[in-house]
C-alpha cells in the first residue's frame, strides 16, 4: 500500500533530530557539492554537460512559466497577493504527476508513477503557497529538495550538478521572478531591510560559490550598478542583487538591503560562501517555522521517531495536490540583524559568529 509523504517535524525537538539525521547531512552534502561544482563557471560558459533529464526539467519549468499568460493578474485592490496566482498554482498541482513522469522518461525506473507521487509535494510547494499567496525560503528549499531527490534515486548524477544549478535552478529563479512580477507574492517571513532578501537564499549561497576564483567580480564591486548590468545574466549572485534592487527602488542600496551591503565588506567569495552555508543551516534548515512544512516519504526519509500525538494533527500531503497547513505567514527566512560574519569590531577583526572562526586582519 502506497503511503504518501507526510510531515515529520512538529517541534523544536524534531528540528534537532532532523538536523542530526542522515537525511539532513546527505542533503547538505548535496548542496555543498553543487556549490563546489560551479566554481568560476558562468551560466553561459558552456563548460559543463547538460543531460536529457536536465533538459526535461528545464522544459517543465518553461511550460509552467507559459501558463502565467493564461492567468493574467486580476484587477483587485492589493499590496500583495493577486488571486490569479491561485489559478496558476492549481494548474501546477493538477499536472504535477504528468510533469514529473516526463522528467523521468529518460530513466529506466520501473515505479515511475510511485516516484512521481513522492516527488509531487516538493514540486508543488516550490512555487509558493496558493492560499496565502506568499513565497519564502521554505518554498525555495522544496525545489532544492526536489532536485536532491532526483539525484538520490540516481535519475541525476554528480555530472549533472553544474547544470542542476546553472540551468535548472537559474531557470526556476526566472520563473519565480516572473511570478513575483505578475502576482506580487507576499514575502513569507521577510525581515525587510534587516534581512538578506525578501524571498531567496540559494542564489546567494550557490551564487557566491560560483564566484570563487572569478578575477573580475569581488564582494565589494558586486553591489555596483555597472557590475549588475554587465554580469547579472551570467553570475547568479549578481543577478540576485540586481533583482533585489529592482524590487526596492527609491532608496539607497545600503539602506534597503543593509545585510547584503554589509556582506560586500568581506574580503573574498570563499568567506561569503562559508557564511552563506552557515546562514542556510541556522536560519533556514534550523528554523521550525520553515522546516515544519517539509514532508518525508520513501525517498526523503524521516529517520527519527515521530511523536504520534503531534503527527495525528496533520494529515498526509496528497500526491496530486499537496495540502498546505493553515499556519501563519512565518517562514522565517533570515536573521533580523546585519550578518555577524560581515561586521568588523573596533579592533578591525571580523566577527565570524556564523563561521565559527577567529581570523584577524594583520
Amino acid at each position: 500500500n502506497y503511503k504518501p509523504p507526510q510531515r515529520a517535524i512538529f517541534s523544536i525537538e524534531d528540528v534537532r533530530k532532523f538536523t542530526q539525521s542522515k537525511t539532513y547531512s546527505e542533503y547538505l552534502r548535496f548542496v555543498k557539492e553543487c556549490g563546489e561544482s560551479i566554481r568560476a563557471t558562468g551560466i553561459m560558459s558552456g563548460k559543463y554537460p547538460i543531460s536529457k533529464t536536465v533538459l526535461n526539467i528545464e522544459k517543465m519549468l518553461n511550460e509552467a512559466e507559459k501558463w502565467i499568460e493564461d492567468f493574467p493578474p486580476i484587477n483587485q485592490p492589493m499590496r500583495f497577493g493577486n488571486r490569479a496566482f491561485c489559478s496558476w498554482h492549481s494548474r501546477l498541482s493538477e499536472n504535477a504527476l504528468n510533469l514529473i513522469q516526463e522528467i523521468l522518461s529518460e530513466s529506466n525506473k520501473a515505479n515511475k508513477f510511485e516516484i512521481s507521487q513522492d516527488l509531487a509535494p516538493y514540486l508543488c510547494t516550490s512555487f509558493g503557497n496558493e492560499q496565502r499567496i506568499d513565497y519564502g525560503t521554505g518554498h525555495e528549499t522544496n525545489f532544492c529538495l526536489f532536485l536532491y531527490c532526483l539525484y538520490k534515486i540516481e535519475v541525476l548524477t554528480s555530472k549533472d550538478m553544474p547544470a542542476l544549478v546553472l540551468n535548472c535552478f537559474s531557470t526556476y529563479l526566472r520563473v519565480m521572478r516572473t511570478l513575483h512580477k505578475n502576482y506580487v507574492l507576499e514575502p513569507a517571513g521577510s525581515h525587510g531591510a534587516w534581512g538578506l532578501d525578501d524571498y531567496h537564499c540559494m542564489p546567494f549561497l550557490w551564487g557566491s560559490a560560483q564566484l570563487i576564483d572569478n578575477p573580475e567580480i569581488t564582494p565589494s564591486n558586486a553591489v555596483q550598478d555597472e557590475t549588475m548590468i554587465k554580469f547579472g545574466d551570467d553570475w547568479m549572485y549578481v543577478g540576485a542583487l540586481q533583482f533585489t534592487r529592482s524590487l526596492k527602488k527609491g532608496a539607497p542600496f545600503g539602506e534597503c538591503c543593509s545585510m547584503l551591503y554589509s556582506i560586500s565588506n568581506l574580503p573574498s567569495w570563499k568567506k561569503v560562501y562559508s557564511g552563506m552555508i552557515k546562514l542556510y543551516e541556522g536560519e533556514v534548515l534550523g528554523k521550525l517555522p520553515v522546516v515544519q512544512h517539509i514532508v518525508f516519504g520513501k525517498i526523503l526519509k524521516a529517520t527519527w521517531l515521530i511523536n504520534s500525538s503531534s503527527s495525528s494533527l496533520s494529515g498526509a500531503s496528497s500526491p496530486q495536490r499537496p495540502s498546505q497547513t493553515n499556519s501563519p505567514r512565518e517562514y522565517d527566512a533570515f536573521i533580523n540583524v546585519h550578518a555577524p560574519w560581515a561586521q568588523e569590531t573596533k579592533t578591525g577583526d571580523y566577527v565570524n559568529v556564523m563561521l565559527g572562526e577567529n581570523e584577524s586582519k594583520n
